[in-house]
């Protein structure tokens, strides 16, 4: 089922537990989610992600093409913001690295559009149903923070003397 609305989003969950609070907290007509069991590459060629299979999953999820030369325009995706969450080990850590990496890498303009967030906190691993649920998934009280693209990079590093 596709999801429609100014305000859809996509949570990208590297979290077993995280996964099972988001799918019985979430709004099933604006919040999608997607479940990432394992880091996307190991080492460091990041050419190894087109071959992997969950990257292929947020391939499909987000429904835009991917860019191999950062200057291809991939289409309007599904959502209009991906939340990336991940739990505070080191595991976690990891694969949330990796998501920016891969939208770096082949989806840059989600993230020159501002599309893409972070939780502001680290994630204990063993946050209760209550706190995941006003700390990532309810638009009014939960703190994220916007990943920054290349062009806010740019302004940022054009600023300094």
């Amino acid at each position: 089922m596709r999801l429609d609305g100014p305000e859809v989003e996509l949570f990208i969950v590297g979290s077993r537990a995280f996964y099972a609070i988001a799918k019985e907290r979430r709004e099933w007509r604006t919040q999608a989610l997607l479940r990432l069991k394992a880091p996307i590459y190991h080492g460091d060629d990041v050419s190894e992600m087109l071959d992997n299979k969950q990257c292929k999953w947020l391939i499909m999820a987000l429904g835009v093409g991917i860019s191999l030369d950062g200057d291809v325009p991939l289409g309007r995706p599904c959502y209009n913001r991906l939340f990336i969450v991940t739990d505070d080990t080191s595991h976690g850590v990891a694969i949330r690295g990796q998501i920016i990496s891969f939208l770096h890498a082949y989806m840059r303009p989600i993230l020159d559009y501002g599309m893409v967030f972070v939780p502001q906190l680290a994630l204990r691993a063993d946050l209760s149903p209550a706190e995941f649920d006003e700390l990532v998934m309810q638009p009014s009280t939960r703190r994220h923070e916007q990943v920054p693209g290349m062009a806010s990079l740019e302004v940022t590093l054009a600023s300094l003397p």
